[in-house]
């Protein structure tokens, strides 16, 4: 409560942060290791909570896609694309070409709808691993900050309360 955080006054004999009387530290020497002992845990949590986040090494679907489609790899995610290549006669049902049998080694990745930060530095960081070239693009890039914000308006403009 806050009667337990109030700080008694000092007189000429005492000291904030010495012993009492009784040997047992005073109020604000109390409050003190109080508010270190927290400010430890805080950050001890934050620190753990920050190294999940940083350590967290989760493949985006974007890398995934990118990956299965340069290795010609045929996967539920890669099922639905279309091969063109101008230099081969196109003869498949569909208009598409004979598929190359060597890996891709340079790449486009455009997202239509907009893309973010977080797929543009996977990607970044996919490439030199595999040794490839990847080009990252979109009609849109969000920065989470503004995410949010667009959140916010589309919530508004269905109706929903937000605040601002």
């Amino acid at each position: 409560s806050i009667r337990s955080m109030m700080v008694p006054s000092t007189t000429a004999g005492s000291s904030l942060t010495g012993s009492g009387s009784s040997g047992g530290p005073t109020g604000a020497s109390a409050l003190f290791d109080r508010l270190r002992q927290g400010g430890e845990g805080l950050l001890a949590a934050g620190k753990s909570g920050l190294k999940n986040v940083l350590t967290s090494k989760k493949e985006l679907a974007v890398c995934k896609i990118l990956d299965a489609l340069m290795e010609h790899k045929t996967t539920s995610l890669t099922e639905n694309f279309l091969y063109l290549d101008p230099k081969a006669a196109a003869s498949g049902a569909r208009g598409e070409a004979p598929r190359m049998r060597a890996p891709f080694r340079r790449a486009i990745a455009f997202v239509v709808g907009g893309g973010s930060y977080a797929e543009l530095q996977a990607l970044q960081e996919l490439a030199p691993k595999q040794g490839r070239h990847i080009i990252y693009g979109s009609t849109d890039l969000v920065a989470p900050c503004q995410f949010a914000e667009e959140l916010c308006h589309l919530g508004r403009a269905q109706g929903g309360s937000g605040s601002k």
